[in-house]
């Protein structure tokens, strides 16, 4: 999309480098225009050849606490490699670290964290200790509607494992990838934003072929979650006490104030 300044329409992409015209040290832009920029491409910023993973380190130079421009550049940081911030080096993993370091309740990057730190590890955040699954399970208490979350946890959660999450009890493997599929949906249709801080930028150069193809898929992704709803519907839901009992686990306390959504009905997908 673009959006007209001054008699001129500029896209996403044309207000970040205006932005940096006139501040270069805007930290924010850095981040923004490194979010928007593909992995493969080299951006020219003030007469200057810039890749992804330089604008991140670009925006964290200007902003140590720039936590998109930590998780971004984590994410543009391929496994096993390691990229130099403020003079030092980090691997994806210890950039995702870095993120939570300076905001906690970012659900991004917890997901992000859990997928890269492999079955079996674990990792140390603000002092804790966590598994790739606790990872993701923080990440949905954060951002419950997170499908990638969704599906890493499918992945992380041991076969026939019942996992917890905000209060609903999932038995199956199946039940979480399902889960996953309706949060990607949902996804889709909200395009407001992609991945961490990830703006759409010149959608409108899509060719009518390539559009109402993303469209028909969606529809197509829509009716089959729809359908797998309605088969949710007829068989009902699990309650939290219910699921706890079916886990052969002691109930928590019944005091409402320790647990406020003790009553509330969960969607067992």
């Amino acid at each position: 999309w673009k959006v007209k300044v001054n008699g001129r329409e500029y896209s996403v992409r044309q207000l970040f480098l205006e932005a940096l015209v006139h501040d270069p040290c805007n930290a924010i832009s850095w981040g923004g225009l490194g979010s928007i920029t593909p992995p493969d491409k080299i951006i020219r910023v003030n007469g200057k050849l810039f890749s992804q993973q330089e604008l991140f380190a670009e925006a964290l130079k200007h902003d140590p606490s720039n936590v998109v421009a930590w998780a971004g550049l984590a994410c543009a940081t391929l496994p096993g490699d390691t990229v130099s911030v403020n003079g030092q080096m980090y691997t994806n993993q210890q950039l995702f670290v870095e993120a939570l370091r300076h905001d906690p309740k970012n659900a991004r990057s917890w997901e992000g964290l859990g997928s890269v730190v492999l079955l079996g590890d674990m990792v140390r955040v603000n002092g804790q200790m966590y598994t790739n699954k606790q990872l993701f399970v923080q990440a949905l208490t954060l951002e419950p509607w997170n499908a990638d979350a969704w599906h890493g946890l499918s992945i992380a959660a041991p076969p026939d494992e019942p996992i917890l999450v905000n209060d609903c009890v999932y038995y199956t493997k199946e039940q979480l990838i399902e889960k996953a599929e309706v949060a990607r949906i949902e996804e889709i249709e909200d395009d407001t934003v992609n991945g961490i801080g990830w703006y759409k930028d010149d959608a409108s150069s899509d060719s009518d072929e390539e559009r109402q193809r993303r469209e028909s898929e969606m529809v197509e992704r829509k009716n089959k979650a729809d359908e797998e709803k309605h088969k949710q519907d007829q068989s009902g839901s699990v309650s939290f006490d219910e699921g706890y009992q079916k886990m052969d686990l002691d109930l928590p306390p019944t005091d409402p104030t320790k647990h406020p959504n003790k009553e509330r009905k969960c969607d067992i997908m």
